[in-house]
Formats: structure tokens, sequence, C-alpha cells
């Protein structure tokens, strides 16, 4: 994968963890604190699309995320997954999934469920309505709470995992193993391949030596041969 669509990635993953803790840290506990005109905040909030807005970016954050674990396991190779690398990545994407899961299923579904409730709010005189539909609306914003909770623990273990995932070296080479090059096999010149021949220093002395040991190789077959003559003429 190329550094331009890593960088990306990576600033997908940015900006959905960075807008949960906002959202999580800043915004909730301060619609909590407005009391009953809560609900008017959250109308006029859900009304910019910023519901649209987290399930946007925790969608292509997720769908990032799982193509780069595909690509690092080269199309889900089990062998590749069984790695520490591999099985960081897999935990870390699996936390990853679940807080989306629970960001979708839990926040974003009770954010809808307070807006309609703010919306009949609006209309409705005070009473006995009026007030069971704050108390719903208090309740689901404590859902909400607890939700985004456990959206961010789940966000820290994926980030985690992640960082142990891309700190994590290949294993290294089982002892048996050869450090060096492997030897060819010989030649029948007796080198080895791969390798310079060796020079005498001495060019001239084995130039001479060599001679002198073919000449005696055929004198020794001439002397052979004379031997084999005699005995045959006899």
């Amino acid at each position: 994968m190329n550094s331009t669509l890593f960088l990306i990635v990576r600033a997908a993953h940015a900006i959905w963890i960075g807008s949960h803790i906002f959202s999580t840290f800043m915004l909730m506990p301060a619609i909590d604190e407005s009391g009953p005109s809560g609900g008017q905040v959250m109308m006029r909030i859900n009304a910019r699309g910023i519901v649209a807005y987290m399930f946007s970016v925790a969608l292509l954050t997720l769908a990032s995320g799982l193509v780069l674990f595909w690509r690092f396991t080269g199309g889900f190779d089990p062998a590749v997954a069984a790695t520490h690398a591999g099985m960081a990545f897999g935990f870390g994407g699996t936390a990853g999934i679940l807080a989306g899961a629970v960001g979708g299923g839990v926040i974003g579904r009770n954010a809808k469920r307070v807006v309609a409730i703010a919306g009949r709010l609006a209309s409705l005189p005070d009473g006995a309505e009026k007030t069971s539909l704050v108390w719903q609306a208090a309740a689901l914003r404590r859902r909400m709470k607890l939700g985004s909770q456990l959206v961010t623990v789940l966000q820290v273990v994926a980030v985690v995992l992640m960082a142990l995932g891309t700190t994590s070296k290949a294993p290294p080479p089982s002892s048996g193993a050869s450090s060096g090059p492997a030897r060819t096999r010989r030649t029948p010149r007796g080198r080895y391949r791969g390798r310079a021949p060796r020079v005498c220093r001495h060019s001239a002395r084995c130039t001479d030596s060599s001679d002198t040991g073919t000449s005696a190789h055929a004198r020794g077959d001439s002397v052979r041969a004379a031997a084999v003559r005699a005995v045959s003429e006899t």
C-alpha cells in the first residue's frame, strides 16, 4: 500500500476516535447539565447531521481497517493471521468492530429517540405526560453515556493492539538454519561454484609442475603399453 493511502486510512481512524472522545467527555456532559433544555440542544445538533457524520466516519474507519488487514495477511491467510502481529491486528480490528456496533446500536438509536421526545416536548403543556417524557429522555441519555464509555474502552483497546502489532518483529530464524549462504556442490574441477578460483603466486613454477605431471603420466602409459606388447608376443 502506498504512503498516501496509508495516511488517509490513519487520518480516518484519528477522526473517528477524536470525534467520539469529544462527544463523550465534552458534548454529552454539557447536554446532561442543561436539564430539560438538553433535548433542544440535541435537536439542533441532530439537524446539523452529527449522527450521520459519526456513522459515516465509523463505517469508513472499519472498512479501511478491514482492507488493511486483508492486505497484511495476503487475503486472510491463516498462517499470517496466526503470527503475533496478525493476532494483534485481528483482535484490535475485532474491538473496533464491536465499538462501531455499540456506537450504532446503542448511541445512535437512543440519540434518535431522544430527538423525537424533544420534538414532542416542545408542543406539550406542563403536566404528567411531559414529565414522563422528560424522565424517558433522561434515561435514554444515561444509556447513551454508558454506551459512549464502552465505545471509548473498546477504541483504546483497538489502538493499543494496533500499536503492538505495528511494533511486532518477525520471528527469528530457527537455530538449525544456516546463517550464511548455502554452499553449492563441487564441480568436476574441485572448486565451489560462485567462488573465485585460487591463483598461484608462482605461476611459472605451477605451470612447470603441471607440465611435469602430465609428462610423467604419458611415460607411465607408454611403459604399460610396452609391457602389454611383450606379454602378448611371448
